[in-house]
């Protein structure tokens, strides 16, 4: 309770739009996955699948957002919460694969059920996973982040952007092979949205006018409803 207590506290005295964010995120992602388990053959003449494509491009972004969030406040590394994260992911991993053995769902498998115990290390829950690892070295990152000078920490911007994003994208398109092949779900991704979102807290301008972030939307959007396609 003291725990969630001080949660609330701390949300408070954060900006009020970051926290609608927040909440406007959760619900893209919850949106997201109704949209993935709706089956659709995967053809350009199928409007459903348009219809799909079309809102997951627009609620992907979803999960980076967090991270970013994340980077931009810093993270404040606490054994404590580290410890209640992990238990929670595994009291949850524990009780759902119960209830499906009870409602019959469940099949049993030697190897899935196992992972179901150490759903952290073996990667059941991808975001989790990810999420602790950047939580256990957010402080190295926090301390290599402060250190950089803004020239240093725009170009290590400029280049991860290069060498995360656009060179994936390129092989994707050609039908090359990847060298980073988690398609933004792993723990690369996850620390370069941190050291970003830390470059934003630090350097961040508000100089521009609203429709200057809209087009920055809308460019985003569009890369991620069309590519796929």
């Amino acid at each position: 309770m003291l725990i969630f207590y001080s949660d609330i506290v701390y949300m408070m005295k954060r900006d009020s739009n970051i926290e609608l964010l927040r909440i406007c995120c959760m619900l893209m992602i919850i949106s997201e996955h109704i949209i993935m388990n709706h089956q659709t053959s995967y053809s350009l003449t199928d409007g459903d699948e348009i219809i799909k494509l079309f809102f997951r491009g627009a609620f992907c972004v979803a999960v980076n957002a967090f991270v970013l969030i994340s980077g931009f406040y810093g993270i404040k590394y606490k054994k404590e919460r580290l410890i209640l994260l992990i238990s929670q992911t595994f009291f949850y991993s524990v009780v759902f694969m119960g209830l499906s053995v009870l409602l019959g769902w469940h099949t049993y498998t030697p190897r899935t059920d196992f992972f179901a115990l150490i759903p952290i290390i073996t990667k059941k829950y991808w975001f989790v996973t990810c999420y602790v690892v950047l939580y256990i070295i957010s402080p190295w990152l926090n301390v290599w982040g402060d250190s950089l000078e803004k020239g240093q920490y725009k170009k290590f911007l400029v280049i991860g952007f290069l060498i995360i994003y656009l060179w994936p994208t390129f092989n994707f398109l050609v039908n090359a092979p990847q060298f980073i092949d988690d398609s933004g779900y792993g723990i690369v991704n996850f620390v370069y949205l941190y050291l970003f979102g830390r470059y934003l807290q630090m350097y961040f301008n508000n100089s521009y006018s609203t429709k200057y972030y809209w087009g920055g939307v809308f460019l985003v959007y569009n890369n991620t409803f069309l590519v796929p396609i």
